[in-house]
């Protein structure tokens, strides 16, 4: 996963979240964090599925989702 920095005069939309599938959601936090991107903390989604939520930067919530380890 990357995150690129956009265009000063790009608007952000009112659209819905998107979200990926990862191998493993934990890491995926991790390395996000260690490029200065927050993250919320990664949920275990009733015993299924591990997800959490990053924002672009225009504030568009983005999620990250992966099987449990």
């Amino acid at each position: 996963m990357a995150v690129t920095p956009a265009a000063s005069d790009l608007e952000p939309s009112a659209g819905d979240d998107g979200g990926s599938q990862r191998e493993n959601c934990y890491a995926a936090v991790d390395d996000l964090r260690c490029r200065g991107i927050a993250c919320g903390e990664p949920v275990v989604f009733d015993g299924h599925v591990v997800f959490a939520s990053f924002h672009d930067p225009f504030g568009e919530r983005l999620q990250m989702c992966s099987d449990l380890p």
